[in-house]
């Protein structure tokens, strides 16, 4: 009797094992992907070569990327959606109606999981759960917690499992910490853990399960994703976002500069292949990766079917709008890349945005604050004269707005701000501003970077600009004006030698061996306008762009002050 129930007893514990050992089965997925849309509604413009030929184009924007998305749907085999963060701040469309066109969009496709980017914490956490409550689409991060009385609680699970076509697939969700303290301002509510520890703890776990499919939906940025992955664990595809990364070298022979390939291979640390994939920015790309599992779970097969989106609105490099002959050997180039999708607007998600683009003027136009006198500026200005001596007050004035605003920003150790002449375009005159104002002041699609540089590094940039605006043949819209510093300029020296006496706005010097955390816009980071260092720096040892659109900044500083005031000087003392 007794041998007879240890038998059972054995069939038992076979059975159990037997049914815990999943039968797998191979499998056909196709992972369609964007990231960092960062409210940009509206298409925007790009360059494109074609042919021989350079062609202005319109390129992203919410109604045409969801057209995108349902065709490339319609032939997918086994398709999942997949969003990796930053879906809002960025235009004025966030200025005006913050999250709300972001959570009309998003509700508008059919996402598979969404993860939360760093700039979903821009205005702290009772915005981001709001947005997250009103968005109707599974949320994954897996190593963000919150308190019990955070107004986040229980509004994302760490990882999701679907079923797909008979096979289980893990998504599990990655916030990268140092970025988002960095960089944005979430509450001490949410509470950070170890990305690499956190994901790995719940792949073994899902290993253990028997499931040997797992997508990781982060937002870390290429390449810092390379070193991630090299640490991670049963991780077969890592979809990503917060670089705005271009990856895949055929969009180089469309004059767009990619970062690296795609999909990124990384051998894990597991020894087995995981696929970096990224989908640049502002709806421009759909990202597309057809992938094939063996029934082991080992991937056997990638297939890059990325496109660009644009739609028919085409011009010439000299911006003349194409006949129908031209546009038809357009057409035919574009068909030809397989690379470029031209979309059309997508009734039902121009319907679900209709109440924010037909406010948009009127949003605009609302005051946010004032001037309580005129302050001068324009493209007259640049450069001070000596019938002028201060030059730019509005570039000053939009320097110190920017100090202001970074220095309630993510770590708040921003303490200079550096901004060229010739990207603030208009004077302010006394009396309200609106939103439509700042905008026409600031009116490129320029963002807010920071560099970290010592105090000798800070005066080689001024130095630069100086002789870029000073020179023969230069730019005066090169010329520098500062937040938080003031400094004296002798305009007959030579270059390395015009600038001098440079001091906090508190009267402290400039320590010429410390680092600073610098401020400045998008376009002077990349060393244009003769800004050489910035450009130096920036491909030696990068730069943190925080993505924040110049235009909100300044704009978000009128709001905070309420009514700002002409400086007293613009901080540049010439000596001529």
């Amino acid at each position: 009797m007794k041998k007879k129930s240890l038998i059972i007893c054995f069939i038992l514990v076979l059975a159990v094992f037997s049914c815990s050992k999943k039968e797998h089965k191979p499998l056909d997925l196709t992972i369609i992907h964007m990231n960092d849309t960062h409210s940009y509604v509206d298409p925007v413009p790009l360059k494109i070569n074609l042919g021989g030929n350079t062609y202005r184009v319109k390129s992203g924007g919410y109604s045409y990327a969801a057209n995108a998305v349902r065709e490339i749907k319609k032939d997918a085999v086994n398709p999942i959606l997949l969003h990796a963060g930053d879906a809002m701040t960025g235009t004025f469309y966030y200025a005006s109606f913050k999250w709300k066109p972001d959570a009309a969009a998003l509700n508008n496709l059919e996402w598979d999981a969404f993860t939360i980017g760093n700039h979903e914490f821009d205005d702290g956490n009772k915005v981001l759960a709001d947005f997250l409550k009103e968005v109707k689409v599974p949320i994954v991060a897996a190593n963000i917690k919150t308190t019990d009385d955070s107004p986040l609680k229980d509004l994302w699970e760490p990882y999701i499992i679907k079923e797909v076509d008979g096979e289980e697939v893990a998504i599990i969700g990655m916030n990268r910490v140092a970025k988002t303290l960095a960089s944005s301002n979430p509450d001490d509510d949410a509470i950070f853990k170890d990305e690499v520890k956190t994901i790995n703890k719940i792949s073994k776990k899902l290993t253990k399960k028997g499931i040997n499919k797992i997508i990781v939906l982060a937002h870390s940025g290429h390449p810092d994703s390379i070193e991630f992955c090299k640490e991670l664990k049963n991780i077969d595809i890592f979809v990503d976002g917060d670089s705005h990364s271009l990856l895949g070298r055929d969009f180089d022979e469309l004059g767009l500069k990619s970062e690296d390939e795609y999909p990124t291979l990384v051998n894990s640390a597991s020894n087995t292949p995981t696929y970096i994939v990224q989908a640049w920015e502002y709806n421009k790309i759909v990202g597309v990766l057809k992938v094939s599992f063996s029934k082991d779970g080992i991937i056997t097969n990638v297939e890059d079917e990325s496109k660009l989106i644009i739609n028919t609105d085409v011009k010439d490099n000299n911006k003349k709008i194409l006949d129908d002959d031209e546009f038809k050997y357009f057409y035919s180039l574009a068909k030809g890349t397989n690379r470029i999708m031209i979309a059309t607007e997508d009734e039902k998600m121009s319907k679900a945005l209709e109440p924010y683009t037909s406010k948009l003027k009127e949003e605009l136009a609302k005051k946010i604050g004032f001037v309580s006198s005129d302050v001068p500026g324009g493209s007259k200005l640049r450069v001070p004269t000596p019938q002028n001596p201060f030059g730019h007050f509005t570039a000053k004035l939009v320097a110190e707005g920017y100090l202001h605003t970074l220095k309630q920003f993510g770590d708040r150790k921003t303490s200079i701000v550096i901004q060229n002449a010739g990207g603030v375009r208009t004077s302010l005159s006394k009396g309200a501003v609106s939103l439509q104002d700042v905008y026409n002041m600031l009116p490129f699609a320029n963002t807010i970077c920071l560099f970290e540089l010592s105090g000798k590094e800070v005066k080689e940039v001024l130095e630069d600009a100086l002789d870029s605006a000073f020179r023969e043949g230069g730019s005066n819209g090169s010329f520098p004006y500062c937040g938080g510093i003031n400094f004296k300029v002798a305009k007959n020296n030579n270059r390395g030698e015009r600038v001098s006496d440079i001091k906090f706005n508190d009267g402290t010097p400039l320590d010429m061996e410390k680092t600073y955390t610098v401020g400045t816009n998008s376009y002077i980071a990349d060393g244009k306008d003769g800004y050489d260092t910035f450009g130096k720096v920036k491909r030696e040892r990068g730069v943190n762009d925080t993505f924040i659109d110049y235009a909100k900044a300044f704009s978000d500083y009128v709001i905070d002050l309420k009514t700002i005031e002409k400086p007293k000087d613009t901080g540049v003392f010439v000596t001529f």
